[in-house]
């Protein structure tokens, strides 16, 4: 039943009454609707779309994520038309692939450290199925256009040497990695990770 204070509609009313309508407020405006059952058939195809959607959900909290792979999924997410977060930049992406009935390839743990002989070796870890994995990087998080598929790996991960004389001194680079099953995301890959060249 509908409970209000004052007079009707003029002050606060919410709640169904008898059924057949319905008192809310809408954008700060008391209004009366009709009272409906929202329509839920069920279909394959819907049931589908949800098995999706909480394998992408549950893939999220699986993953081993640091606090690096939190900030470089919203660094990712904030070259998008539309503002998102992290997760909604990983749930697109990864709900692209499952919805194909292709597995996700897991990756995290992206990391950048300077080794002899190079301006910089970015690494990640990843799925120990996958036989390699794609780096791509630039001196701006919009064109990542350098790039080449692993140079090495280590237990659990790979890694791409930026060969010395490459980033100029104090340059900054971003960069990604992907399974390197399709451009642009294959079927997975981490965020945009960033290092700035001493």
């Amino acid at each position: 039943m509908a409970k209000g204070t004052g007079i009707f509609l003029s002050l606060k009313v919410r709640g169904q009454v008898f059924k057949t309508l319905v008192a809310t407020s809408w954008k700060g405006l008391n209004v009366l609707r009709s009272y409906v059952i929202p329509a839920n058939p069920n279909t394959a195809a819907q049931q589908a779309v949800r098995a999706v959607t909480t394998a992408v959900n549950q893939l999220w909290h699986a993953i081993n994520w640091s606090p690096d792979d939190f900030t470089a999924w919203n660094l990712l997410a904030s070259i998008r038309a539309n503002p998102e977060s992290g997760f909604n930049s990983f749930f697109r992406q990864a709900f692209r692939v499952l919805r194909l009935l292709i597995a996700w390839s897991d990756l995290w743990d992206g990391k950048s450290t300077i080794q002899p002989g190079t301006d910089v070796r970015i690494y990640c870890k990843g799925d120990p199925g996958l036989p390699s994995v794609k780096f791509l990087w630039g001196y701006t998080r919009l064109a990542l256009v350098n790039g080449n598929t692993n140079s090495g790996t280590f237990p659990g991960g790979w890694y791409l040497d930026i060969a010395t004389g490459t980033i100029p001194s104090g340059a900054t680079i971003f960069w990604t990695c992907y399974d390197g099953a399709s451009l642009p995301v294959g079927n997975g890959r981490i965020g945009i990770y960033k290092w700035t060249q001493p």
